[in-house]
């Protein structure tokens, strides 16, 4: 899944270092949901990235992981991955 979606961002090798990563859960409906579990099933997304190097590693020594409040839009189901380095200055 990683793979197909690398292709479909025309990902273009980079390898990035030090990065803060955020990822947005959206839900399609408003049944109760146990955000923590979301987070447990991103897991292998970031093992993915990892896998084909699009960042380093996944510990806490090479990502600030970010998990902004779930989103409802009514029949939507999406996790966006965004990568982000620090800027210098």
């Amino acid at each position: 899944m990683v793979k197909i979606a690398l292709n479909e961002a025309r990902w273009d090798g980079y390898q990035h270092q030090y990065s803060t990563v955020t990822i947005s859960f959206t839900v399609p409906t408003k049944r109760v949901r146990d955000k923590g579990n979301l987070i447990c099933a991103s897991k292998p997304f970031l093992d993915g990235l990892t896998e084909f190097g699009v960042i380093v590693d996944d510990s806490y020594q090479w990502i600030d992981e970010q998990y902004p409040p779930v989103q409802y839009e009514k029949g939507v189901s999406r996790t966006v991955i965004t990568i982000e380095e620090p800027t210098n200055g």
